[in-house]
């Protein structure tokens, strides 16, 4: 038996029907394992920039898929969530 390569619902109908937050609709999850290490100094790097680790993650995969010529893809996924959370600027370092 082999499964389907094909999405049950579509991105539209999944969010329609789903409880997410605002500001996750139209967005996926990508990540990682890592040592507990990483995700400390990620957050203490996102602290003492005035970013979140999502926006430093977000320049980290821009800057790889810009490296090998894919353009910088994540510069409009970074959403603000309000209070300190803040976005990316596009072009930012």
């Amino acid at each position: 038996m082999t499964k389907s390569l094909e999405p049950a619902h579509t991105p539209a109908e999944a969010d329609a029907g789903s409880r997410r937050q605002p500001s996750r609709i139209g967005a996926v999850w990508v990540g990682a394992h890592f040592d507990p290490a990483v995700k400390r100094a990620l957050r203490m790097l996102a602290a003492a920039q005035d970013t979140t680790v999502q926006a430093l993650l977000a320049r980290a995969i821009n800057d790889l898929l810009e490296h090998h010529g894919h353009g910088r893809p994540a510069d409009e996924a970074v959403r603000p969530r309000g209070g300190a959370a803040r976005a990316i600027k596009k072009g930012a370092p």
